[in-house]
C-alpha cells in the first residue's frame, strides 16, 4: 500500500513573508506501509501580526517531527506521540523567545496528520492533532467533511450553523482564535481524534488562508476532481483569484490571497 501526498505553500497577494511552514520538507512523495508510526504531515501557520511568525511555524514542524519519530518504543501509541511532539514543539518555541525578547509574541497554530497502514492486512488507520484553526478535511464518499474544531471565538456559532461561509469571511473577528502555540503562553495539548480509512478517502490539510478564501463547495469538487498534485495547485490559484461575494443585500470585491495559503492532500 502507498500513499500518494502533494503539497504547496503560497505567501499569497498581501503579504510580504510567508509565515506558513510544512511537513514533509522534501520531494518524497510516495509513502510505503510497515513503518510501525506512520506518517506524519503537518500545516503550521505563524500568527499573523506577531514577532517572527515564520520562525515559530519553522520551529513547529521541525521540533514535532523530531520529536515524533525519536520517541521510540516507550510511546507506542501514536495519539499520545502526537500530543507530546506538539507540547515539545510548543516549549521550543517558548525557548527561543526566551533567549531573544524581540520573539515573545511569537506563536503558530499545528494541524497534523499521522497516516499509517499495516503490512500484513493493509488496513489503514489515520490520527489527527491540532491547535488553533489550521484544519484537517476528510473526502470520503463525495462529500468533504471538517474534522478539526477552530479553537476560535468564532467556532461556536459556526458549529451552531449561525454563520454562513460569506459572513464568516467578512466578519471582523474571524481572525481571532484562543488556543495556539504561542511563546509566552503555558505548553498547550493538542486535541487528537482517529479513525479507520476507507478506499478512497482523501485528507486535506490546510492554513485559514485557504480555507478562508475558497468556498466549501469548492473546496470539495476540487478535491474529489483531481489528483493530489493538481489539486493543490488549483486551491492555491483559487484562493488567490479575485472574488465577488454576497452578504446581507451587500456586495464585496474580494482581491483573493489575503493570507499565506498552505495545504497538503493525501490519498
Amino acid at each position: 500500500m502507498s500513499i500518494n501526498f502533494s503539497y504547496e505553500t503560497n505567501v499569497g497577494r498581501k503579504r510580504d513573508i510567508n509565515e506558513d511552514s510544512l511537513w514533509p520538507q522534501a520531494d518524497q512523495h510516495t509513502y510505503s506501509a510497515g513503518d510501525p508510526y506512520g506518517m506524519l504531515f503537518i500545516v503550521a501557520d505563524g500568527m499573523g501580526g506577531h514577532q517572527s511568525g515564520e520562525v515559530a511555524s519553522g520551529l513547529a514542524v521541525t521540533e514535532m517531527s523530531t520529536t515524533y519519530y525519536s520517541l521510540g518504543e516507550e510511546v507506542p501509541d501514536i495519539g499520545d506521540r502526537l500530543r507530546l511532539a506538539v507540547q515539545a514543539a510548543h516549549q521550543k518555541i517558548r525557548d527561543e523567545a526566551a533567549e531573544a525578547p524581540d520573539k515573545e509574541k511569537m506563536g503558530t497554530t499545528i494541524a497534523a496528520a499521522v497516516v499509517k497502514y499495516e503490512q500484513t492486512d493493509q488496513k489503514g488507520t489515520v490520527w489527527v492533532a491540532w491547535v488553533g484553526d489550521s484544519r484537517v478535511y476528510l473526502w470520503r464518499r463525495g462529500r468533504l467533511q471538517q474534522l478539526t474544531k477552530d479553537h476560535s471565538f468564532l467556532w461556536p456559532q459556526i458549529e451552531a450553523g449561525q454563520l454562513s461561509w460569506t459572513q464568516q469571511r467578512v466578519h471582523p473577528q474571524r481572525s481571532r482564535i484562543n488556543r495556539a502555540l504561542v511563546a509566552h503562553h503555558p505548553v498547550t495539548t493538542p486535541d487528537v481524534l482517529s479513525f479507520e480509512l476507507e478506499p478512497g478517502d482523501r485528507l486535506l490539510l490546510c492554513s485559514d488562508g485557504l480555507y478562508g478564501e475558497v468556498e466549501p463547495n469548492a473546496l470539495e469538487l476540487t478535491v474529489a476532481a483531481y489528483p493530489p498534485q493538481e489539486a493543490v495547485h488549483y486551491l492555491i490559484e483559487q484562493a488567490n483569484s479575485p472574488k465577488e461575494i454576497r452578504n446581507d443585500n451587500q456586495r464585496y470585491l474580494l482581491e483573493g490571497g489575503d493570507d499565506n495559503i498552505s495545504a497538503i492532500i493525501i490519498e
